[in-house]
């Protein structure tokens, strides 16, 4: 059910997400630098394992993405005029970061460095509590019965 809405009900989210994983992955790139520790003795290795889950975790995203715009829902700080329950979202109500912690992790291993891949608790926890909890508060006062049956039946992540 799409409702007219006015900026002054926009989720209170403060924290852009690509941003969260872009930092943090950088601050594992660092550690990297510092101190050394790969996760496969051959370099190929990482690429066999890590660019599928990079390629997986793209299309994941764009997937949502597409499904929230056919659904007239633009992935911003933006009043959100209903909820989308097809494509991705009929399987995980956070289908972008699932998507993007899939290409974090994707990246670590193409890259074959240990430490992103230590601090991706650090992006999810961040992300739960700045990024998810305000969204699923924002949508339960916006959408009530509707986002409560939602979550009923899909899971947050998977």
């Amino acid at each position: 059910m799409a409702k007219e809405l006015s900026e002054s009900q926009a989720p209170s989210v403060e924290i852009h997400p690509p941003l969260v994983y872009l930092l943090v992955f950088g601050l594992g790139v660092l550690f990297q630098l510092a101190i050394s520790f790969r996760i496969f003795s051959e370099f190929r290795l990482g690429h066999l394992a890590g660019w599928p889950v990079i390629l997986s975790g793209a299309a994941l995203v764009l997937w949502a993405e597409k499904t929230m715009s056919r659904n007239g829902v633009v992935p911003s700080f933006k009043p959100v005029p209903t909820i989308v329950t097809t494509g991705p979202f009929a399987f995980s109500r956070n289908p972008m970061y699932l998507g993007m912690t899939l290409m974090y992790v994707g990246l670590g291993l193409v890259l074959n460095t240990f430490w992103p891949l230590l601090f991706l608790p650090a992006v999810l926890l961040i992300l739960h509590y700045g990024v998810i909890f305000p969204e699923e508060v924002y949508l339960q006062n916006m959408f009530d019965e509707e986002y409560r049956q939602y979550c009923t039946r899909v899971r947050r992540w998977l």
